[in-house]
């Protein structure tokens, strides 16, 4: 016989043994021990066949690529000067730094999200599928 047929013979052998013990035996501590040994040898052998891998592959799934990754990218880095606004707010009140510092800071803020927004409005509903290399962001 080949070894990869005799270990899943033996693989078999030993879950249909291991179900069988468990479902017997009255007391729990003996479940356990017994159980316990037998899934030594379940998890040897199913490494050893590479079954963790496949079933690896057969829920990772490749989802389908993102149909606007530029316009992602735009609202992205709005998103991240909207949380900067956010915090050079919460510092104007927390008095952290100077006003007139976190004042500019807030100015120059707020005309980088309305260039973004220019750029968003310019990119939107302009598909550019991405490659599946490239990867979701």
């Amino acid at each position: 016989m080949p070894s990869k047929l005799l270990n899943v013979l033996f693989l078999v052998v030993t879950v249909f043994l291991d179900g069988a013990i468990l479902f017997s035996l009255s007391t729990p501590w003996m479940r356990l021990t017994l159980g316990m040994m037998l899934l030594v040898p379940i998890v040897l052998i199913s490494s050893h066949l590479g079954l963790a891998e496949w079933f690896a592959s057969l829920v990772a799934t490749k989802g389908r690529p993102r149909r606007f990754p530029v316009l992602r990218k735009k609202v992205v880095s709005l998103l991240e000067e909207i949380k900067r606004l956010n915090w050079l707010v919460v510092d104007l009140d927390r008095g952290i730094r100077s006003p007139e510092t976190v004042t500019s800071d807030i100015k120059m803020c707020e005309q980088r999200m309305e260039v973004l927004l220019g750029e968003i409005r310019r990119t939107a509903g302009q598909p550019t599928v991405q490659s599946p290399a490239e990867g979701e962001n």
